[in-house]
Parts: structure tokens; sequence; C-alpha cells
């Protein structure tokens, strides 16, 4: 069966772009910005910064259900159904942080958010990429999931100064409308399920990758009984904590140290520019060097900014902060459907990396209690900096046993 793309810009490209958009509202206001909320709730409601942060630690609890579940989810009901509905359910959930007076209601909140959240971002897009994308997978991954990093950059300045201005009840319901607006137009009318839909076929159709058992693979019944697939989980949670430790507590612990907040939301916002920059590049690095080698490089910059944070009392620290976080924290949400499909195929992969991704969003979960815990504990989140880069950086050892060796050259199917 030939390509029908050829000639024209393949349609794979507008979900990579309504992915970006999704990525860029969803995950990079839900997830993003939330260190620009704990001082004025926590402030104003009289909240430790430990309890408010279990929202966070909910919202990622919540999101593990659509990972664990995506199996069933996806092999009964249509993907762009499932986003339609979180779309809807997310600017509900989102906008009614404002009416919150008490935790269990912010909780209440969180549960339905990462549900929503979940079931939007990062499992389906990932299935949808890999519906369309046979070759370039890397780079269609990268550039879509970068728009968490460009949301984050582009909002954080403007939750800021909503903040400043018309307080954090005005804020939540400001950008729930601005997660509608950007979102639904996406999951309602540009989302396709496959390329078939559309009388297509994926972009490098017939093609055999370069690394692992990709075009074939392993079912989960299989693939469960293999020491790698708790290796993986382990790393993966590993991982998604470290970085979460790392770019989550940048506005906290820089006003903390003695910078305004205007100036460590102006940080937040670079950083978060540097990460959408981070993820297009990774998903380059994954295409052109490998799956071990780009796994090392991305890890070795988070261990690299993690230490970097406890001297970002020095401000020519700030910089390499920047890069190192750009590059190591665009690894949770571009290395892990990559590794899973480099390690196990496609076979069965929405089950695998449903998986895989609950153990990220677990790592997620755990990271923001971790972090307060230390900060309620010594006044500080340095002790949580260095404790993530000590055991990131065996976990990269572990990363570099079980991702699978690159082949010189890639082969056609003749």
């Amino acid at each position: 069966m030939s390509s029908k793309y050829q000639g024209k810009v393949f349609y794979g490209w507008w979900i990579v772009a309504a992915g970006f958009l999704i990525m860029g509202a969803a995950y990079g206001i839900v997830t993003n910005c939330v260190g620009l909320f704990v001082k004025p709730v926590t402030e104003n409601m009289g909240f430790t910064r430990q309890a408010f942060s279990m929202n966070q630690t909910l919202v990622s609890f919540a999101m593990m259900a659509i990972p664990l579940l995506s199996g069933k989810i996806f092999g009964r009901f249509n993907v762009k159904t499932v986003m339609r509905l979180c779309t809807v359910t997310l600017v509900l959930a989102y906008g009614a942080y404002s009416l919150c007076t008490s935790l269990p209601m912010f909780y209440g909140c969180s549960v339905v958010v990462g549900l929503s959240l979940g079931g939007v971002t990062s499992v389906p897009l990932s299935l949808l990429i890999s519906n369309w994308f046979h070759e370039r997978r890397g780079l269609a991954i990268g550039v879509a999931f970068m728009g968490s990093g460009v949301g984050g950059m582009v909002f954080n300045p403007i939750v800021s100064s909503l903040l400043q201005n018309m307080g954090w009840r005005v804020t939540y319901q400001v950008m729930a409308l601005a997660v509608g607006l950007l979102v639904a137009p996406m999951t309602f009318f540009v989302i396709r399920q496959d390329p078939e839909e559309m009388g297509l076929t994926p972009l490098g159709n017939g093609r055999v990758l370069s690394e692992g058992p990709v075009g074939d693979g392993m079912l989960f019944r299989d693939a469960k009984k293999t020491a790698r697939f708790y290796l993986l989980c382990l790393c993966t949670m590993v991982a998604s904590m470290a970085g979460s430790v790392l770019m989550q507590n940048n506005a906290p612990y820089l006003t903390d140290i003695g910078y305004s907040l205007a100036v460590a939301a102006a940080f937040t916002a670079v950083c978060q520019g540097s990460l959408a920059a981070g993820k297009m590049l990774l998903g380059q690095l994954y295409d052109k060097v490998g799956t071990r080698r780009a796994t090392f490089i991305s890890n070795g910059a988070t261990v690299l900014g993690l230490c970097t944070m406890l001297m970002a009392s020095f401000s020519p620290a700030l910089l390499p902060i920047v890069l190192c976080q750009g590059l190591g924290c665009a690894f949770g949400t571009v290395a892990h459907p990559i590794i899973t499909q480099a390690i196990f195929g496609l076979k069965d992969y929405s089950t695998i990396y449903g998986i895989i991704s609950a153990m990220g969003s677990l790592g997620g979960a755990m990271a923001p209690v971790f972090a307060a815990s230390v900060y309620d504990a010594t006044g500080s989140y340095k002790g949580a900096f260095l404790a993530m880069a000590v055991v990131l950086a065996a976990i990269n050892v572990v990363y570099g046993r079980i991702c699978p060796k690159e082949k010189k050259e890639p082969q056609e199917i003749q």
C-alpha cells in the first residue's frame, strides 16, 4: 500500500500541532504554573505548603488511572471521544479551584483535574503519534510535547500578573477559560484516530526501525515476566520524581533565597521556554544518537541541574540551571514512550506504556510531597535537590543496562 500524503503536508503533522497546543494549554497551565499558586493560596487560606502540595500529588495519582486502564479504555472507546470528554471536565474542574474554601474541596477538584488531564495529554497523544508515525517518531513526540514548555513559558508571567493584580481565585477562572479556548478546538475538530480514517498511511509505512522490536514487539503478559519491565518501571518513577522536584519548585525556592516573585516567575517562564526547546532537541537526539546515549545525556542534565540549584543564590548559576532543566526535564514526556517502544515494541504498546506512564505519574505524585516534607523539616528545598541528584545518577546507570543497543543501519521491508 503506497502512502497518499506526498505533494502536500502530511496530516500527521497537524496531529502534532494539535498535540502541541493541547500540551501547551492543558499541561502547561495546570502543571507547569502550579508553583506560582503555592504562596498566594497558602498565605491567604492558612494552609501549610505540604498540605497544599497534596493537590499536585492527587493530580498525579488521578492521572495514573488513565494509563493503568489505557488498554481497556482505548481498546473500547475512540481516542477522540475520550479526549473530548476529558477536555470538558478539565475546564470545569480547574475553574472550580476558584470556588474552594477548604482543603477537601481543593483535593476533590484535583482528582477530577488529574483524571481529565490524563485523558487528554500524554497517553492519548502518544498513541495518536504512534499511529501516524512509523519514522521520525522521536521528532514528532518531541514537537508535540514541547507544547507544555512553551505553554509554561507563555502562561507563567500571565499567571504571575493575574495573581498580583486580581488574586488567585480570578486567576484560576481566567486560566480555566484559556484551557477551554485552546484545547477544545483541537480535540473536537483536528484530532483523528489514525491515518486509515482519512485514507492515508503512516509516515514511513513499511520501514523497520533501527532499535528494538518496534515493528512487532511483545504482549504485556510476556513483558511483565521480564526483569527489564520492572527495572523500566523503577527508572521511570525515579526519573519523573527527580524532574518534577527540579522543575516544580523554581518559584517558591527562588523567592525563599531572596529573589522577588516577579524574578522567580520570569525565571520559571524562561525555564519553560528552555523545556520546550529541550523536548524538540531530545526527540531529535533519540532519532539520531539512539536510546542509550540520548537517555544518558538527558538524565545527566537533570543531575547537573539539581546540583546547580544548590548554588542558585549566585545569580550566574541561573543560566546553567535553565539549560539543564530544558534538556533534563524534557525526559519525562519525550523519552518514556520512545524507550517503551524501543524495548517492547508496538504489539501491545497501549497496555505496556500505560503501566510505564503510570509509574511516571507515581513519581510525579511523590515529588511535591517529598520536596514539601523536606522544606517543612529543614526550611529549605536544598536537601530534596541533593537527594534526587544522587538517586538519579544511580538510575541513569540502570537505564544504560536496559535500553537496547542501536543497530547501525535501518532496513527496509522489500
